[in-house]
């Protein structure tokens, strides 16, 4: 596996009992740098245990720079300016499926052990993965409004990292004082609560070496936004969101938060009219299913809307189409319901260039291929095919696809146990002990494959 990802230096200094990190990106900083630094911070973690509790810090203001000093009654953090360069992250422009398209998604990262994460990122390189997506889980990271515990945003964030996989923070599951309610899925009070939390997350972020935040998960669903979805305030509270984004981490790619075929607002009839953003017209849908709330964001103007300098505010749409009834083959079935599927593909894709979204990539940010509706075997087939569409398919115009596209995430790499959703404990290509399934190296496989 080649490996083109600039990894952030830390360098890490003991003052008066206490460790004081301090993040900066560098010139040309080698992967071993990093490894060596987060070697050190994982044995002084482990050694000192009340380095990683929740520690209380000022307000913060919208700003491109943030500093934050801790009481010495815990963890000190010397007080440092973040600085975000000007730049722009791009996917690689040469390498393997896996270095460029290759995600894995993960439900847990988040509540796990630096050393769980380690491990777990390691074993994620050798199988081919080149990105990794992880809830951030808002409410640990800002459990009020005036404390902060970034660690358990780092504890999965560094080892990765370290393991030269490009992290994506999925953004949601608020605190209640960010939305007003004890259901962390419940959407936020304002816009700009929203947005200033990420003016502040997201310079951290990036100097940990985060390269992607998703807006969100699956919006257009009940059980994600609560009380009910809702695509014009979706669509405010996005555009508010990647503002405060490309103020405050210029380079950061940004996603809106993948959407769910099991589409809500189509299924209520909601939303399918609104106002058109260029014209100012009343605009109805005629799509269905998750391709209706695609459309629906493109006539509000989500994927057209550019910040101050002209940049477009979004450098990808998430969608979440599963396989369960699709084998991800060339070819496939247009009937308008959204499917990882070339022509289905390029339906989706036509729909964004309707409104004008031709610089805007289509990202799969979760799928799977569960075992629990189909054989072992036909797992391995539609999970290897699914990452098989970055050299085989193409646009109407023959073009490769995967010039519209963005990186691929299946959900997850190791099956996950303790889903509540039994199908959900069926999707992994290993075992929860790292024992392939048949899916495992027909994927890798693929992964391994030259962009051709």
């Amino acid at each position: 596996m080649r490996t083109r990802y600039a990894i952030p230096a830390i360098a890490v200094a003991f003052l008066a009992g206490s460790a004081t990190v301090a993040l900066a990106q560098t010139a040309g900083p080698s992967q071993q740098d990093a490894r060596d630094a987060l070697t050190v911070v994982s044995e002084f973690i482990e050694a000192h245990p009340d380095a990683t509790t929740t520690t209380t810090v000022a307000p913060t203001t919208t700003s491109s720079s943030t500093t934050t000093t801790v009481a010495p009654t815990t963890t000190t953090i010397a007080p440092t300016t973040t600085t975000v360069p000007a730049t722009t992250t791009t996917l690689p422009a040469a390498g393997d499926v896996g270095e460029q398209y290759g995600g894995y998604a993960t439900p847990i990262g988040a509540y796990q052990s630096v050393a769980y994460n380690t491990n777990d990122a390691q074993k994620v390189k050798q199988a081919g993965f080149g990105w990794v997506r992880v809830d951030a889980t808002v409410k640990a990271v800002m459990p009020t409004a005036t404390t902060r515990n970034y660690q358990s945003m780092w504890n999965w964030v560094d080892p990765f990292v370290a393991a030269g996989i490009k992290p994506m923070v999925n953004w949601y599951i608020l605190p209640q004082w960010m939305n007003g309610s004890t259901n962390d899925k419940t959407q936020p009070l304002t816009d700009k609560v929203y947005a200033d939390s990420l003016t502040e997350a997201a310079p951290l972020m990036w100097a940990h070496g985060v390269r992607a935040i998703e807006l969100w998960n699956e919006p257009n669903l009940s059980g994600f936004w609560a009380p009910t979805p809702d695509r014009v305030r979706y669509v405010s509270m996005a555009k508010s969101a990647a503002a405060a984004i490309r103020v405050a981490a210029p380079g950061m790619l940004i996603v809106t938060g993948g959407i769910s075929t099991a589409d809500t607002e189509y299924g209520n009839g909601t939303h399918k009219t609104v106002t058109r953003y260029d014209t100012g017209a009343s605009y109805t849908t005629t799509e269905i299913g998750a391709n209706q709330t695609l459309d629906i964001y493109g006539a509000l103007g989500l994927c057209a809307a550019k910040d101050a300098a002209g940049r477009l505010l979004f450098d990808g749409v998430g969608i979440h189409p599963y396989l369960d009834g699709t084998d991800p083959s060339t070819g496939g079935t247009v009937d308008g319901w959204m499917r990882w599927q070339e022509n289905s593909m390029r339906r989706s894709i036509g729909i964004l260039d309707k409104w004008g979204c031709q610089g805007v990539k289509v990202w799969n940010t979760e799928s799977a291929a569960p075992r629990s509706v189909m054989s072992e075997q036909e797992q391995a087939n539609r999970a290897a095919h699914a990452f098989q569409a970055f050299n085989l398919w193409t646009l109407a115009n023959l073009a490769k696809m995967r010039t519209r596209l963005g990186p691929y995430f299946y959900f997850t790499y190791a099956d996950w146990t303790s889903a509540s959703e039994a199908r959900a404990r069926t999707f992994g290509l290993v075992t929860p002990t790292y024992v392939d399934h048949l899916a495992r190296p027909a994927v890798s496989a693929v992964l391994d494959d030259p962009v051709a």
